[in-house]
């Protein structure tokens, strides 16, 4: 659903609509991206750009950074080979950086990782403590804790050594 926009200034943008029964998580992953910005913190997750509002003020999406790059699951199992222990040392500095600045990633899996096409660069997107349960389980899905074992479990799969 997500998708690439054009302001009228020519700039490429993300869009991510806030989805029904999906408002709180919004909610947090905006929060987490104002937070990065406005301490200046710059790490690998595409910057908040802005707020999609209706003319009442209601916010139905944001705007971010557009990563020119695809999903994980777009490379080549041979590629995410050779490149598997710089993406694996990106990923996990990057989601350290989050923790650092009291932000949970929370939803980690292969769609929510972009690799940029100009840097070879691993990208963390869908930030603000998401939902793990796909990757864990109910049990342990929570915490920074469960994110350390979701991109654990993750690299194991999809980045092997």
């Amino acid at each position: 659903m997500p998708q690439k926009v054009f302001t009228l200034d020519g700039s490429t943008h993300f869009f991510k609509p806030c989805l029904f029964g999906m408002e709180e998580h919004f909610v947090d992953e905006v929060q987490s991206l104002i937070k990065l910005r406005t301490e200046g913190i710059e790490i690998s997750v595409p910057t908040i750009e802005g707020l999609a509002m209706t003319s009442e003020g209601k916010v139905f999406g944001m705007l971010a950074q557009w990563i020119e790059g695809c999903a994980i699951t777009a490379i080549s199992q041979e590629c995410r080979r050779r490149q598997s222990q710089q993406w694996r040392n990106e990923l996990f500095c990057t989601m350290n950086l989050l923790y650092q600045a009291g932000i949970l990633w929370g939803d980690i899996n292969q769609g929510n990782i972009i690799i940029e096409e100009a840097t070879n660069k691993a990208w963390i997107v869908d930030i603000g403590g998401g939902d793990n349960r796909v990757m864990l389980g109910e049990e342990r899905s929570g915490g920074s804790a469960g994110d350390l074992e979701a991109l654990t479990r993750f690299c194991e799969s999809w980045l092997p050594e």
